[in-house]
């Protein structure tokens, strides 16, 4: 399927994902020279190559690719080995993927903020990211994640029964859920008990699922 979609010009334009991850690695084989990969402003004290050490950035985007193969992909670096930051840095990183330009559609973020009191600078972001839609887990360790828990952000939750392609979406209390598989990509030879999995790639299937769509309005 083609990700792309007319602006009010008449004119083609590739479906925009932020990653806010670990970095991408462009030489990975999920990857390809024909994918439409930039690197963006990283936040990683000291590393000025911005490229993905540890493989969790890169499997995300691989997963997006694979359900969305035409996205433009914009690569964030916001953490490193310890597949971790703080709120302060994360808040940060959104407020500059807002920045963007063209304006990106969606922002894929893998990880989130249990502390109440990051809660009110998440609302700030979401607030004033329409139309960039905030794709984020609902929860991170059966606490409330923010800001994927919060009015704005489209909510993650991570379904084994879910296929990759096939999410749902569900509503409660008000709120809308969408429950995605929590695998990546699979990689040949690597059975899947092996591979990377959790909240981070159902939040990254959704983005891919959410794009795609997109493309085809």
């Amino acid at each position: 399927m083609d990700a792309r979609r007319l602006t009010q010009a008449g004119e083609l334009q590739p479906v925009r994902v932020a990653i806010l991850d670990s970095g991408i690695n462009p030489t990975h084989s999920h990857l390809s020279p024909a994918h439409s990969l930039e690197f963006g402003r990283g936040f990683v004290d000291g590393d000025e190559s911005q490229l993905d050490t540890n493989g969790h950035g890169t499997a995300v985007a691989a997963a997006i690719l694979d359900l969305c193969p035409n996205v433009h992909l914009i690569s964030v670096k916001i953490f490193d080995e310890d597949l971790s930051c703080s709120a302060d840095r994360l808040v940060e990183a959104l407020e500059y993927a807002l920045t963007l330009s063209p304006r990106v559609d969606f922002v894929n973020l893998s990880l989130g903020s249990p502390r109440l009191e990051a809660a009110e600078s998440f609302r700030q972001v979401l607030a004033k990211c329409a139309p960039t839609k905030i794709v984020a887990p609902a929860t991170l360790g059966g606490v409330p994640s923010y800001p994927g828990a919060l009015d704005g952000a489209i909510a993650v939750v991570d379904d084994l029964s879910r296929d990759r392609a096939q999410p749902q979406r569900k509503e409660w209390q008000g709120r809308t859920f969408w429950y995605a598989s929590p695998y990546p990509r699979s990689l040949p030879g690597l059975s899947r008990a092996r591979n990377l999995s959790g909240i981070s790639f159902a939040t990254a299937n959704i983005t891919g699922y959410l794009a795609n769509s997109q493309s085809q309005t």
